[in-house]
């Protein structure tokens, strides 16, 4: 099994907080589509001939900036090429104020089945302040539109960690958002990114980030109320209800192979990492002249256990123990283990199954994969 990620790089507008890449001037959005078509076709060998599609899913970027007619291209052109599974999840995440009843419906009609609608607060301040072009009344809409179409399996995104949200705002936004019959919610702490405007303006002294008390605070609100209203906590940033979880993002904590497209997505093929050029223009060009414009890092053993160390220690599961010692030793593990014992009992469990974090060792889980890695 193996998915495969779609970069759709523009926005009307660029969030404060944003560090994908992104891009304003919609004039390229014709020319990038010619570039993604043919960009599918010089790909069409990345994976094993027997390689079966389980996911596909549409980043960015705003990718419902695309016209329905354009995502159903898109999935025929794939199909082309790729053996997508009978029931592939495809994913399109979508801004509130792009979106109608009808798009949703033309979307479903063309394959689309999933849903990760960027509402990210219920409270029109905070939006104001992220920069974001839609109101609280759109997000609201838009679920209720992709309901009403019949399209079940939706996530909503969450930002908490915001410096102008107290506690008490940032609970009645979760309470909001479990009104609605939504299967997932994926909730991420903000981050100040320095090419960012809000990175700016923390350089200017202009914005102070939350002080880690509160934002643990903010965590284990999170965690307390999602799990009881039935979600299930699987990884740092995400909960789902009872099969529900994101099989595409799975796939990149799982290290299964996938396949990016568009200027700056990345792809694995399990011993190898690639990047396409986060430039559109030289992106395109590069395409129409039928290259690509990749640059490739083969992980060393050292980097791939690395790896499996912090992809796996963000999930609910852990550290799987056999896995580990199936594609790298028992020594090795024994090594890990010894490192984790520095933050037994409070942050981590070790049994027979591997190492797992706890809620209080997600929150510094940074900190304890850096103290496990191999040098």
């Amino acid at each position: 099994m193996a998915g495969i990620y779609i970069h759709i790089p523009f926005c009307h507008r660029r969030c404060h907080y944003c560090d994908f890449y992104t891009h304003v001037n919609i004039s390229y959005l014709s020319p990038f589509f010619d570039a993604l078509l043919t960009e599918i076709e010089l790909r069409a060998n990345f994976f094993s001939e027997k390689t079966i599609i389980e996911t596909v899913y549409f980043g960015g970027g705003t990718p419902s900036i695309l016209h329905s007619s354009a995502i159903a291209t898109i999935l025929e052109k794939l199909s082309k090429f790729f053996d997508l599974h009978e029931y592939c999840e495809i994913t399109l995440e979508v801004n509130p104020e792009d979106v109608s009843e009808e798009y949703y419906r033309q979307i479903k009609k063309v394959g689309v089945n999933r849903l990760s609608i960027g509402t990210q607060s219920f409270n029109n301040k905070i939006l104001h302040y992220l920069n974001r072009r839609h109101g609280a009344e759109h997000s609201v809409q838009s679920i209720e539109w992709a309901f009403n179409v019949g399209i079940e399996n939706i996530s909503i995104d969450l930002i908490y960690g915001i410096p102008i949200m107290e506690n008490n705002l940032w609970e009645s936004t979760i309470r909001t958002a479990v009104k609605f019959p939504v299967k997932h919610i994926s909730a991420y702490h903000l981050t100040i990114e320095p090419r960012t405007t809000f990175g700016f303006l923390k350089e200017k002294g202009k914005l102070k980030e939350i002080n880690e008390n509160q934002s643990w605070q903010q965590m284990e609100i999170l965690h307390n109320l999602l799990e009881d209203e039935g979600f299930e906590h699987y990884e740092i940033s995400n909960f789902a209800r009872q099969g529900y979880r994101s099989r595409h993002n799975q796939s990149y904590w799982k290290s299964v192979p996938y396949l990016g497209l568009g200027p700056s997505a990345h792809s694995f093929d399990g011993r190898c990492r690639y990047e396409n050029i986060r430039d559109l223009q030289k992106y395109i060009s590069a395409i129409n002249e039928r290259k690509l414009a990749i640059t490739a890092d083969i992980l060393t053993q050292v980097d791939q256990m690395n790896e499996v160390i912090m992809l796996e220690l963000r999930c609910k599961e852990g550290l799987s123990k056999n896995r580990f010692l199936e594609k790298f030793g028992n020594e090795r593990y024994i090594e890990i283990e010894q490192k984790a014992k520095k933050f037994y009992p409070q942050y981590l469990e070790i049994n027979d199954r591997g190492i797992v974090l706890n809620l209080e060792g997600w929150f510094i889980s940074d900190r304890i994969a850096a103290e496990l890695f191999f040098g």
